[in-house]
């Protein structure tokens, strides 16, 4: 039988012998060739080598991490959703909403400052849920409260009096919020742990992509004429319904399960993620070495002690404290306002576009090079963007500020003051409203780069397996506790000390995340999670 190109290496046992192996290649018409390996070209093996090893059977996780962005997606929704929704609650007519149903400023801060306080509630929950019951029924629970808030947030709008009305809605904001804070936790958690080392950035970034793209489309949703909030509301329960069935057919993760001894269900899971084909021995080993979870308080507590969980848990407090501390929700929450502030025509639309858009398109870019280029990198270059744009639209209102503009445009004393600052509010807005656009757009970019996306994916990373859950709790709780204090007092402080100097303040914590990025924070990229918790116990940063 016609032997057909067939490399054969014989090896020689012989200790005297250089090492190498004996290579006979028979080639087509039957002539060979003999030759040392050794001095052969080790690129060319290296190369055979590689075409023949197995790939990783990436659509499956992809498939999973996608599903368990969903309730990423509604995070988004839920942040973006008080731009639209206080234009219909404090009085535009399109929502039909009688004089007396009103919302006043404080109470549309207070609205839209739930959702955060909510957040902090839903992250203390998931955390133990997650390291108790399991990271994927953590996710699949996280759907009730979005479902339920929502469909409350509809309902109320058909309660008869205004009393009724304000504390539903209230109550309904204050549910999704419960779900957003339970669904960050648990969804960045779930997506870590199904990922290998090599593609966890890529797969992480799924949870960025999914908020930014439930900003744009609340966000679009918002813009059409005659969908008030009580419709957009039935978008919301529509897609967690969804979601639900969906989630449910996912495997739990491998990590997870090997952590309560459910060897044979962790190896399937992994099989699954990876393909029948690939080698999954090295990363089962490498989970089977931190199996362990803490799952009494008093365990919990105990290890927080030790200096390989305190140093991680402390960094991750402070990314999560500058994440939500740069201006993010208080721009999300007001964009709309902001816009139509600045003097920006269709508010609502531009709004869809200029943050929504440009965010989204953001996020898909990242999404392809975090794992080239690195977390810490993308942290600061991140933080530069935010910084310049906070200073530039702190710039916008110090400029459009009614005592400068009415002094630059009207020198008429017959007319009022009041209409002279009026009128001279109108120029100025309509002279520097592109500025707004550009400031609010390049803090957009800026945030999506990396502390958009960065900080759900070191929350994972940093925190040992046997913790995970419970860090990432507090890790949530300081980032939505966060979030709450901006958003509801980002009015009254504008308010106190001028719009302009509001955000010149969020600069200067800009600066402070790139400082904090470059100096404390470590580079994990390509680290496998064992690789990462093995680190800390020997270093303390």
């Amino acid at each position: 039988m016609e032997a057909r190109g067939v490399p054969v290496d014989v090896v020689f046992a012989d200790a005297s012998s250089s090492g190498g192996s004996l290579n006979v290649d028979i080639d087509d018409k039957g002539s060979s060739s003999v030759g040392n390996s050794d001095s052969r070209d080790n690129g060319t093996a290296a190369e055979v080598e590689t075409k023949k090893r197995p790939r990783e059977r990436l659509w499956a996780t992809a498939l999973a991490a996608l599903v368990a962005a969903v309730p990423a997606l509604l995070v988004g929704y839920t942040i973006g959703f008080p731009s639209s929704a206080l234009l219909d609650l404090t009085g535009d007519l399109a929502a039909g909403i009688p004089s007396d149903y009103v919302f006043s400023s404080t109470l549309a801060d207070v609205f839209a400052a739930l959702a955060p306080v909510g957040g902090v509630f839903g992250g203390l929950i998931a955390g133990p849920i997650a390291d108790r019951w399991g990271r994927k029924n953590a996710l699949v629970l996280c759907g009730i409260p979005y479902f339920v808030g929502y469909l409350v947030l509809s309902y109320a709008h058909y309660l008869p009096t205004a009393e009724s009305f304000k504390t539903i809605v209230l109550l309904g904001r204050f549910l999704t919020g419960v779900g957003m804070g339970w669904a960050c936790m648990s969804a960045s958690v779930y997506i870590a742990e199904i990922s290998s080392a090599k593609f966890r950035g890529f797969f992480g970034s799924f949870v960025q992509i999914g908020l930014v793209a439930g900003i744009l489309v609340n966000y679009v949703i918002g813009s059409i004429p005659h969908f008030p909030y009580y419709r957009n509301s039935l978008v919301a329960a529509g897609i967690a319904a969804g979601f639900e069935v969906f989630m449910v057919m996912l495997y739990e993760t491998p990590r997870w399960l090997v952590s309560w001894g459910r060897t044979t269900d962790a190896r399937h899971s992994l099989r699954w993620l990876r393909g029948p084909s690939v080698d999954i021995e090295q990363e089962f080993q490498a989970a089977m070495a931190v199996q362990h979870v803490s799952t009494s308080l008093r365990e919990t507590v105990r290890e927080f002690r030790k200096r390989s969980v305190a140093v991680p848990l402390v960094l991750m407090i402070f990314v999560m404290f500058f994440q939500q501390a740069g201006g993010l929700n208080a721009l999300a929450s007001f964009a709309a306002s902001l816009f139509q502030q600045a003097g920006v025509a269709n508010p609502r639309i531009t709004t869809a576009y200029a943050v929504g858009g440009v965010e989204l398109a953001t996020s898909l870019v990242v999404v392809f090079v975090i794992d080239l280029v690195g977390r810490k990198f993308l942290l600061i270059l991140s933080g530069v963007g935010m910084t310049i744009g906070t200073l530039l639209l702190g710039v916008h209102f110090y400029l459009t500020r009614p005592s400068l503009c009415a002094s630059e445009h009207f020198f008429n004393s017959t007319l009022s003051s009041e209409l002279s600052e009026d009128f001279g509010a109108n120029v100025c807005n309509a002279q520097y409203g592109p500025l707004a656009i550009v400031s609010i757009m390049t803090f957009g970019v800026g945030f999506s780069i990396g502390w958009g996306p960065v900080p759900w994916i070191l929350v994972s990373e940093l925190t040992p397996l046997r913790v995970r859950g419970a860090a990432s709790g507090i890790a949530t709780l300081v980032n939505w506790g966060t979030a709450a204090v901006v958003v509801g007092f980002y009015s009254s402080y504008a308010e106190a000390v001028t719009t302009w100097f509001a955000w010149w303040s969020f600069t200067a914590i800009n600066i402070a995340a790139v400082v904090f990025a470059a100096l404390f924070l470590r580079e994990t990229k390509g680290k496998s999670l064992e690789e990462i918790e093995s680190h800390y116990q020997r270093n303390v940063l």
